[in-house]
């Protein structure tokens, strides 16, 4: 799954920002993708030799012949970088759509559910609980009183002496069935 830019970025303009030469000045990227789940024209990095989808743009310590490779010694830290650069000052198109909640809902007082989640049936949210944007919940879940969902995650990345929060763009998916408390 990709996770597509505000807008196209050509990707010598964006590695110039990080003093990276990148000599190739007909590469666009639309968004940034995982190498699992690789979509055409994301930047995405690897930290393992072996292969990489054809044609794919990534950071990594190695060299693949079917890709285009931008090298680094620390190729996740340099995403990160990158990640919040193009967060700041790009943006991405995450999570902008209507939320959809089933009639059979139960939603308790003093509520927040932000854009583009999904409850399905039989839920219930008792008081007090935040929901943020893209969660996804199943059937016959129950959400506690005072439960936060879908906040801002807790990865960090150590770059030049200090840390760094990986910026989450992923969603929050709930089964059915799961109950969470406070």
């Amino acid at each position: 799954m990709g996770y597509k830019l505000n807008k196209t970025v050509n990707l010598k303009f964006l590695l110039e920002k990080f003093n990276i030469n990148f000599n190739n000045n007909d590469v666009f990227i639309t968004g940034v993708s995982s190498l699992n789940n690789y979509e055409e024209n994301t930047l995405i990095f690897s930290n393992r030799e072996g292969s990489v989808p054809d044609g794919a743009i990534v950071i990594s310590e190695y060299f693949y012949d079917n890709a285009i490779s931008i090298y680094s010694n620390h190729p996740r830290a340099l995403f990160i970088e990158l990640l919040i650069w193009l967060k700041k000052n790009i943006g991405f198109d995450l999570y902008s759509q209507e939320s959809l909640i089933d009639s059979s809902v139960s939603i308790g007082k003093n509520v927040l559910i932000e854009s583009d989640c999904i409850k399905n049936k039989n839920v219930i949210i008792e008081n007090n609980v935040i929901i943020s944007k893209g969660t996804y919940i199943g059937d016959n879940c129950i959400i506690s009183s005072g439960v936060s969902i879908g906040n801002i995650g807790f990865g960090f990345e150590r770059i030049n002496g200090k840390n760094c929060r990986f910026p989450h763009l992923g969603r929050v998916i709930i089964g059915n069935d799961v109950e969470i408390g406070a």
